[in-house]
């Protein structure tokens, strides 16, 4: 058997098991998750905080006392539970802003940074632990990610002293999870709610833990030439991943042609990169002049994070990313049609916009790649949402281009 015939009966075979997997999970109910029915899985704030907080709390209504955060300890904080008690709070409104989660103690201060999605805030890590060391005893800023990854310089502020450190959902949270459903196993309620947000996290995570993923590893492991033909299919993900970014990225650029003036770009090689480690350093992206005013240069990106997004916003003189200039651009530039359909947008803090504007459960999820993100692998799909992403575009350059 051919090289190519071992990678394409492995392929068939892997798509036959999943099939039944999916065929299974339809006849059992096993695919039904609340989080998923209620369009919650990746609101930060209404799910995954709310949920943390009231599985660490010792006061939660699961009944546990601080059982779940002593194992909470154990297998994310990695230390032994103190001998006095810990207090936990969510959104805890400080000097340094809004902490999602904070566990503090008589000698500790713990403060947590969940990101599901969201891009990081401006010195939000920074200011976390610039906080957290004012305090008394041991300070440690924890970065809560689906896969692990360390915060950007735009969050830290290059602050390579910092005292923070990294965990990750797909691993540490869910292992901690899997305990918290063992001590909870007499109490239905908490325990299949447990079960369930395990579940998203797998989902979010791209992870597949049950028998059929057992019997796919034992294919893969059943001999070297499948072993071999299974790394050639991982080696060619990345490339097809890099090879979808690059055909969105090139697309735009066909498409607004020389509507606008091209400053600078990279999605060739930032494509590859963002393909094997989604960050924001590695994001493709294309940036468009839409005006001077005087020392500032008000540009549009298009950029791929975990979403694809344009942004508006002003560049200094010295061609940095003006953010304090940025959050308040109406104000700064004379009232014109163009500033007021920046005004429209209302961005807030904010200076990004999803592409296409649409409900986030129905936006491709190049990270954690989704459902819709999936679908732009069928030709069909794929220029049905290049076509809305196209029309957005219309719509915003007609309305910046517009004095």
């Amino acid at each position: 058997m051919s090289d190519l015939a071992a990678v394409r009966l492995l392929l068939q075979q892997t798509e036959k098991l999943l099939e039944i997997r999916r065929e299974q999970l339809r006849r059992s109910g096993g695919g039904f998750n609340i989080f998923s029915v209620l369009e919650i899985e990746t609101k930060e704030v209404q799910t995954h905080n709310h949920l943390l907080y009231e599985l660490l709390n010792p006061d939660g209504s699961h009944g546990m006392g601080d059982r779940f955060l002593r194992e909470f300890f154990r297998l994310v904080i990695d230390e032994k539970y103190p001998d006095t008690p810990v207090q936990v709070f969510r959104e805890y409104s400080c000097s340094a802003g809004k902490i999602d989660l904070l566990l503090l103690g008589k000698d500790l201060c713990y403060p947590f940074e969940i990101k599901i999605h969201a891009p990081d805030q401006e010195l939000q890590v920074k200011r976390y632990a610039d906080y957290a060391a004012s305090r008394s005893g041991n300070n440690l800023v924890f970065y809560l990610t689906l896969d692990g990854h360390e915060p950007s310089e735009y969050s830290t502020g290059g602050d390579n002293s910092l005292n923070y450190t990294t965990r990750d959902f797909r691993c540490d949270v869910r292992a901690w999870l899997v305990e918290c459903g063992k001590i909870a196993w007499k109490v239905p309620a908490v325990s299949e709610i447990i079960r369930q947000y395990i579940q998203l996290i797998d989902k979010l995570a791209n992870r597949m833990e049950d028998v059929y993923m057992d019997m796919i590893q034992n294919m893969v492991g059943a001999s070297r030439a499948s072993y071999e033909s299974a790394q050639a299919i991982a080696n060619a993900l990345t490339e097809a991943k890099a090879d979808l970014l690059r055909r969105i990225f090139s697309g735009i650029k066909r498409y607004i042609g020389n509507r606008l003036e091209l400053l600078e770009y990279d999605y060739d090689e930032n494509a590859l990169k963002y393909s094997q480690r989604p960050c924001f350093k590695n994001s493709p992206f294309l940036t468009y002049v839409i005006a001077e005013y005087g020392n500032r240069t008000l540009c549009i990106d298009f950029v791929m994070e975990w979403r694809l997004y344009y942004g508006i916003y002003l560049n200094s003189a010295g061609g940095e990313f003006d953010v304090k200039a940025t959050k308040r651009i109406a104000k700064l530039l004379p009232e014109s049609p163009r500033t007021n359909y920046i005004t429209s947008l209302n961005l807030g803090n904010v200076w990004w916009k999803f592409l296409p504007d649409e409900s986030e459960e129905l936006l491709p999820d190049f990270h954690g790649e989704n459902g819709p993100y999936l679908n732009l692998f069928d030709k069909p799909r794929w220029k049905a949402w290049m076509r809305q992403v196209y029309t957005e575009i219309d719509v915003c350059i007609e309305n910046l281009t517009e004095e």
